[in-house]
């Protein structure tokens, strides 16, 4: 019976909606931004739980075999149920579980050389000695990002924030 109710409650609203105008269409667009600014938000702030995750399933495995994973696929299935997608939110990305592994030569200073990556908008991952990095393959800047002295682009991000 609610069931019923609920059913006949949204086709009355949906004919009062279609057949009256509810919002003016400046009201409508702004609507609209807001809902793709929130998609966005929500896709950034997966991606970044996501590299976070990484980060701590790659401590985890070195934690237990006392070595440094080859690949972020060695994580997989007992550090990580599968290899997390990357929703960067960002129109002509598409999202990805792609995995690039890097030389260490991308490395400058210790960091990712953003100038040398392949901007796959997968993940990255590049060894040198005991250092590991996992990153977002991407020198797209975050449109959102949750602290404001956060780094800049994605490649540089070191997860949740």
């Amino acid at each position: 019976m609610k069931k019923f109710f609920l059913l006949s409650a949204l086709l009355s609203f949906a004919a009062c909606a279609s057949s009256t105008k509810l919002f003016d269409d400046s009201t409508s667009r702004a609507m609209d931004r807001e809902a793709l600014k929130v998609q966005v938000q929500a896709d950034e702030s997966q991606t970044l739980s996501s590299l976070g995750n990484i980060n701590s399933a790659i401590a985890a495995y070195y934690h237990d075999n006392g070595a440094i994973p080859r690949d972020i696929q060695s994580l997989v299935p007992k550090y990580l149920f599968e290899i997390p997608i990357v929703e960067l939110g960002i129109p002509g990305y598409r999202n990805a579980r792609l995995v690039t592994v890097y030389p260490s030569t991308i490395l400058r200073n210790g960091r990712v050389d953003g100038g040398k990556i392949k901007n796959t908008g997968g993940w990255g991952y590049v060894i040198r000695g005991h250092q590991v990095i996992a990153f977002v393959d991407s020198t797209a800047p975050l449109r959102y990002p949750l602290n404001p002295h956060a780094p800049k682009y994605w490649y540089q991000q070191s997860g949740a924030q």
